[in-house]
């Protein structure tokens, strides 16, 4: 049976210090990617959700049949523009060396994809909701709801919740220190009691969910410290959220 579950995600970039420049006021971004890809059970939720009356059986059957397609043309040499997402296609990985090449010299095959124009056009359109700096600030990699189980997902309310990642130990004197759920709309966000934290590590964080958290509602979660490294900290708050939101249940 099919799982269908529709994945909340905003665009959040890291920044890394430009070692080319001398003064050391400069940086270039990478966008981060949550560790949780769309799957195409995530995409047909996402079109059921916009028309109720599709079938979502037919469209998967529909895409295996795309997809077996592509793979077909592809293996015969062809470009493939795929949903009018792009074009894929086969290159030469490498160099031939000699005067006189034969078939067996060759490189190896790689797959290529060109996006197009209206792609391209939307991207323009986009915008990073969340920029932070790798250096310092802590960094959250999953979150996983130890109640049922599910990693990225959900927060129970009321319930424990896991946390792990890159220097993310709670810890430092200012009165913003503290993990927060954050709501999706705007509103305020919601801290988590100290004494609710009941693993606190520079990798992992564990805490019982405020049980006053709406349910139904997307919240992601933020955590503010001024750790550094042991028992080291910071004058300033370093910050990081995650670039996903959690359903409370």
């Amino acid at each position: 049976m099919m799982n269908f579950q529709i994945p909340e995600h905003r665009v959040s970039m890291v920044l890394y210090k430009n070692r080319f420049d001398k003064t050391g006021e400069s940086f270039y971004g990478r966008v981060h990617r949550s560790n949780k890809t769309l799957s195409l059970e995530n995409l047909i939720s996402l079109i059921d959700e916009r028309d109720t009356g599709i079938s979502a059986h037919l469209v998967q059957h529909s895409a295996q049949l795309l997809h077996e397609e592509i793979m077909r043309q592809l293996r015969q040499g062809k470009a493939v523009n795929v949903l009018g997402i792009g074009t894929f296609y086969l290159a030469a990985d490498g160099i031939v060396k000699g005067k006189n090449p034969t078939p067996a010299d060759a490189p190896p095959l790689c797959l290529r994809f060109t996006p197009s124009a209206e792609v391209n056009k939307s991207l323009k359109k986009l915008s990073v909701s969340l920029v932070v700096q790798s250096q310092h600030d802590p960094q959250i990699d999953a979150v996983r709801d130890l109640f049922s189980q599910k990693d990225n997902e959900i927060i129970t309310c009321g319930k424990s919740l896991r946390v792990s990642g890159n220097r993310i130990r709670i810890l430092g004197t200012l009165e913003d220190c503290g993990i927060y759920c954050v709501p999706q709309d705007g509103s305020e966000p919601i801290k988590v009691k100290e004494e609710h934290i009941f693993t606190n590590t520079p990798s992992l964080v564990e805490f019982f969910v405020p049980p006053e958290l709406e349910k139904d509602k997307q919240y992601a979660i933020r955590i503010c410290t001024q750790f550094s490294s042991g028992q080291i900290t910071v004058k300033d708050l370093r910050t990081t959220e995650t670039d996903f939101y959690l359903k409370a249940v």
